[in-house]
């Protein structure tokens, strides 16, 4: 059996880890891996079941038949200069 602790913890038996996964009677004590369980600090790592190969989905897309059409263009000014401003003084 494994355990992975969920808070790091220390003292006069070693330190262990967030995260670390620990192999409960080589490196660490039954008693301690079922103390940090019940307490929280540690979680239990079940077995891991056989993963199966996902199946492959495939899907095919017609054609879409679109003609590509081009946006109008602006016509220039015909003096090719912007009209002069008109100012009215009274």
């Amino acid at each position: 059996m494994k355990i992975i602790m969920n808070t790091t913890a220390a003292g006069p038996m070693g330190t262990y880890m967030l995260g670390q996964q620990l192999e409960v009677g080589t490196e660490i004590s039954p008693a301690q891996a079922k103390a940090f369980v019940a307490g929280g600090y540690a979680r239990e790592v079940k077995a891991a079941s056989p993963v199966k190969p996902a199946a492959v989905e495939t899907a095919s897309l017609e054609p879409v038949a679109e003609a590509a059409v081009s946006p109008a263009a602006e016509r220039p000014s015909r003096t090719g200069r912007t009209p002069a401003r008109r100012t009215s003084r009274k």
